[in-house]
């Protein structure tokens, strides 16, 4: 790829998503998403900041915005991974069923394919966490913006998840295969309800 689709403007994104083209796709929309999450808890965060009656918090505050600045970059960076773990799967399931090293190339291909949603997981549960402290220590003028970050963490978590399974399904190797699974399962079951949590308990308060 010449151009990372992380430099595209909004339009364009949403333009080459919408496109009859492979990349992006539900992969690099996931980890966008799982960005914009992360983007949401440092503004929240970028907003309490220097505030006397949040004096208590300064340090953890800072912390927080300094950790969440690689957790962004780093799911930006899962956009273009995705996407370039893309091109060598398509070309692997193209190769003629009669080649003798069409099954481990098309595994390999596999297990790399795997790799970027995977931890497009591991980072989203960062951001969940962060998302619930930023939800206690934050402004209260913020606490909308945290509660959508939650949202959106919530759906990123269950879209990369699903870009795992596409994959593990065709895995010859059924001992990775379910490994894979079972981390993506346990990812899933504990924390798509803590994000749940984070916004119904903003849904709550503003709702009062």
């Amino acid at each position: 790829m010449d151009n990372k689709i992380t430099d595209y403007s909004c339009n364009e994104f949403a333009g080459k998503l919408a496109a009859k083209v492979s990349v992006p796709g539900g992969g690099g929309a996931a980890a966008l998403v799982g960005a914009l999450s992360m983007a949401l808890c440092s503004m929240a965060g970028n907003f309490t900041t220097g505030k006397k009656k949040y004096a208590q918090y300064e340090e953890e505050l800072q912390a927080i915005l300094k950790e969440a600045e690689d957790i962004r970059t780093r799911l930006l960076d899962l956009v273009e991974e995705d996407a370039k773990m893309f091109e060598p799967l398509s070309v692997a399931y193209s190769i003629p069923k009669e080649d003798p090293q069409r099954v481990e190339k098309l595994e390999k291909a596999t297990l790399d394919a795997i790799a970027p949603p995977l931890e497009m997981m591991r980072q989203i549960k960062r951001v969940i966490e962060l998302l619930e402290r930023m939800k206690e220590i934050g402004s209260v003028i913020m606490i909308s913006d945290v509660g959508c970050g939650a949202a959106l963490a919530g759906a990123a978590l269950k879209s990369a998840s699903l870009n795992v399974f596409i994959n593990t399904k065709s895995l010859q190797d059924r001992d990775k295969a379910d490994s894979f699974e079972q981390e993506a399962d346990s990812i899933l079951d504990e924390y798509v309800a803590r994000a749940q949590n984070v916004f119904d308990d903003v849904n709550a308060k503003l709702r009062k």
